[in-house]
């Protein structure tokens, strides 16, 4: 009995990851402009030049040189600048804040006898129960 459960729990616990990392890519391929995700292979390929130039150096070295140091104005300049997230177009992130606010305002439409019934201003009408109106009485024995 107990193996079952212990192969469930396996599975699940696989299923549980692989579920992870997709919404993980999911999300992470909606919130990234897609002309950034593209530029990968350029990333590569760039660490690759360097490793034929500097082969000490290390990938994480190569990212802080691109990324977290200041833009050096060397000979691959050009080059540099074709790397993801070097030149970011906010074209596609700024465009669903562009948009003009709606002019149509939406209200609800209620029945009219609810209004009747309770004698309650028009928006509340339906939005409260019937015997609210009645005073608290104490339980009865």
């Amino acid at each position: 009995m107990w193996g079952r459960y212990y192969y469930f729990c396996a599975v699940f616990e696989t299923l549980k990851r692989i579920l992870g990392a997709l919404l993980l890519g999911a999300y992470l391929l909606a919130s990234t402009p897609a002309s950034e995700v593209l530029k990968l292979p350029v990333l590569i390929e760039h660490y690759l030049e360097h490793q034929k130039e500097a082969p000490e150096m290390g990938f994480w070295e190569y990212l802080a040189l691109h990324y977290l140091s200041g833009i050096e104005y060397d000979a691959d300049y050009a080059r540099d600048m074709q790397l993801p997230f070097k030149n970011i177009s906010l074209a596609s992130i700024l465009l669903p804040a562009l948009q003009p606010p709606c002019k149509e305002v939406w209200r609800a439409r209620l029945p009219r006898e609810c209004d009747l019934k309770l004698n309650l201003p028009p928006v509340l009408g339906c939005l409260r129960a019937p015997h609210l109106h009645l005073p608290a009485q104490p339980p009865e024995a």
